[in-house]
């Protein structure tokens, strides 16, 4: 799993835009609790550094906000690092909500 944590966090680091499949994925699909916190960290550390990632309207962001569930979107909105205007947040409620 080391090996499959090395290639997450590179593609997290270079493709932002698609980080929150990695958190869905990982969430549901990690059996490692220690690969699954650092990669949930890393794709968090994405999300707050430009929370407009998740607003994109490219496939790759569509399919991805379709993958988060309620409970993902509870952790990513209550995060208190988050750094977004609470018009930000409404519009990336907003668009889960109808995509899901």
């Amino acid at each position: 799993c080391n090996k499959a944590l090395i290639y997450a966090t590179q593609f997290i680091r270079t493709h932002p835009s698609q980080s929150v499949s990695w958190l869905a994925e990982c969430c549901e699909n990690c059996s490692l609790v220690t690969a699954a916190f650092r990669i949930k960290e890393l794709v968090m550390k994405q999300i707050r550094q430009n929370p407009k990632l998740l607003l994109g309207e490219n496939k790759d962001t569509t399919r991805a906000m379709s993958l988060l569930n309620k409970e993902h979107m509870e952790f990513i909105l209550k995060d208190q690092k988050l750094r977004a205007s609470e018009y930000t947040m409404f519009c990336i409620l907003d668009k889960w909500a109808r995509i899901n």
